[in-house]
């Protein structure tokens, strides 16, 4: 398949965005990588998966989970209602470092 040629896959993703623009909260996740909104139990979008994806970039950088020395629910406290992102060595290119805090 060319690449500029749509697929199946980016046919489901345009149907996704606009048929279900928002998707209902709740208990979904593993706290160090779940996003803010998902969290305090709001209604969440595609960004929220971006954040996700943020907390993998960090943890691939640098070897460590997320928030790694809070307890979950420390996390949560961090997270929904302080809006804190881990720190990010300097040792991290800044450009990595700049797409992690997207």
């Amino acid at each position: 398949m060319n690449e500029t040629q749509p697929s199946s896959y980016d046919w489901w993703v345009q149907c996704t965005l606009v048929l279900v623009p928002s998707l209902p909260s709740g208990n979904v996740g593993t706290v160090h990588w779940t996003a803010p909104e998902v969290m305090a139990n709001q209604r969440y979008q595609f960004p929220a998966d971006v954040y996700s994806l943020g907390m993998v970039l960090y943890e691939m950088v640098t070897g460590l989970i997320p928030f790694h020395e809070l307890i979950p629910v420390a996390v949560m406290m961090a997270v929904a209602i302080n809006r804190q992102q881990p720190q990010i060595p300097e040792s991290v290119p800044l450009a990595v470092a700049t797409v992690i805090r997207q």
